[in-house]
């Protein structure tokens, strides 16, 4: 091992190394030097290989010709185009779902497993003989736990998909593989349903191999020159820097994260569901209050079936089995607040639309409880002055004459009370004079002086 350069050894991954709770991916064993028999072994497997896939070839193309023949004598016949009779015999299916797990295949996965173990890669045998040996052995694998084989069958499916890769050269080949992948699929559905997009792939960490790098189709990056006015490049370096700076800590949960969490994630898709409600009622040209009645959207509890349910047509569906549903401010236990908290995480707990159907059985629902009583409705109080006007507003005509007629009817009833009742007393008038001028007011006028007296000589002798 110590003579082995050190770019020879498979390091370890820095994903797996950072995330030991994972599972690992079972590396590939290495290649190992066979011998002259293993060769000769292999030469003949070879060969016999060779001259099998040479006879299914001839058989594929024998069917191949003779479902032509046949497509251009149904073409004939019901006047259609041979290209239409020949992809009605086909029976091809466009768009291929993922099988769930059956019995059947983790019965075959199961006894590959135990069958292959130990050999090597050209001895091990193939799903055909697998399959014949798990056909004769049905029936004594009736006495095995199906559920446990099936549990194990998704646990290794999950492991091929979301575990981590031994190695960092593992990781940077399955990153390169994936992104051709993902290239091939964006333009292939750019090409069917015309959609514009593009993509942004980096590392995780400083020490990772990953080199960083973008996808795109029909000139979807243009976006971001002529609107974010920045270019691809400097957009990456940033999302690189941003992923390998990003502190990773995980901050210890407390009571009033968890329920600001539970709060914040259950208001967040409300909203979201009245965002898309919005995109559909602008397209129809109709203003989200004609359908909601408001534009302000909030989360009820107390009132949940009549204000969120029957008013948006939306549902809370998934609410942990034995907590009270009620807004996660009010939850004072951990343990309930952790598993609200982890319902609405992975997507057990989450919004989903009702049908007109689902709808009125729930209202119906709602008001035989209100009818038997197993629910109580408050009724708003009636206001003291309702009907009549408030504020600022004037009564119209038919109004005063109303309340002239109500005023004489208490005159007449109460006159008495109206003799023992003072006069309302006047305002003083205020004086818009100077201080002491109402004082002055009382006085009787003084004559005043002329301001220039004439003099004459005479009267100076």
């Amino acid at each position: 091992m110590e003579n082995v350069p050190l770019s020879n050894i498979d390091q370890p991954s820095t994903h797996a190394s950072r995330n030991p709770q994972k599972q690992i991916i079972a590396p590939r064993k290495n290649y190992t030097k066979t011998s002259a028999a293993e060769k000769a072994t292999a030469e003949v497997r070879k060969a016999i290989k060779k001259e099998r896939k040479a006879a299914l070839q001839d058989a594929i193309d024998a069917f191949t010709e003779q479902r032509d023949k046949l497509a251009q004598e149904l073409a004939d016949k019901f006047n259609l185009k041979v290209k239409k009779t020949r992809q009605l015999l086909s029976n091809a299916l466009v768009i291929k779902q993922k099988r769930h797990v059956n019995m059947w295949n983790a019965l075959v996965a199961h006894r590959g497993r135990e069958l292959n173990e130990g050999r090597s890669k050209g001895d091990r045998l193939p799903l055909s003989e697998i399959q014949e040996i798990v056909r004769k052995e049905i029936d004594a694998s009736k006495d095995i736990d199906k559920d446990e084989l099936c549990d194990e069958l998704e646990d290794m499916r999950e492991i091929k998909t979301q575990g981590a890769r031994s190695s960092n050269k593992a990781a940077a080949l399955d990153y390169q593989a994936a992104l051709s992948r993902i290239r091939e699929e964006m333009g292939n559905l750019h090409e069917r349903c015309g959609t514009m997009s593009f993509a942004f792939f980096t590392r995780g960490h400083i020490h990772d191999t990953i080199v960083p790098g973008w996808i795109e189709s029909q000139g979807s990056l243009a976006f971001l020159n002529e609107v974010l006015e920045i270019t691809p490049a400097d957009l990456l370096r940033k999302f690189e820097l941003w992923a390998c700076a990003k502190d990773r800590t995980k901050t210890i949960d407390t009571m009033a994260s968890l329920r600001s969490e539970c709060v914040n994630m259950i208001s967040g898709g409300l909203r979201k569901y009245i965002i898309i409600l919005e995109s559909v009622c602008e397209t129809q040209r109709q203003s989200i209050e004609k359908i909601v009645g408001t534009s302000n959207v909030t989360m009820c509890y107390e009132k949940y079936d009549a204000e969120v349910v029957e008013r948006y047509s939306v549902a809370l569906r998934g609410w942990p089995e034995g907590l009270q549903f009620r807004s996660p401010a009010k939850i004072t236990v951990m343990e309930d607040a952790r598993v609200l908290h982890d319902a609405l995480v992975c997507g057990e707990c989450m919004w989903v639309k009702l049908t007109r159907k689902e709808k009125d059985a729930r209202v119906k629902a709602r008001q035989e409880k209100i009818a038997t009583g197993e629910i109580t409705v408050k009724k708003r109080k009636k206001r003291s002055d309702a009907g009549k006007p408030r504020g600022p507003r004037k009564a119209k005509a038919g109004d005063k004459a109303s309340c002239q007629q109500a005023e004489g009817n208490e005159e007449n009833s109460g006159e008495e009370d109206e003799r023992d009742k003072e006069p309302p007393k006047k305002r003083a008038r205020k004086s818009s004079g100077k201080k002491g001028a109402a004082g002055s007011s009382k006085l009787p006028p003084m004559p005043k002086s002329n301001e220039f007296v004439d003099t004459n000589d005479s009267d100076e002798e």
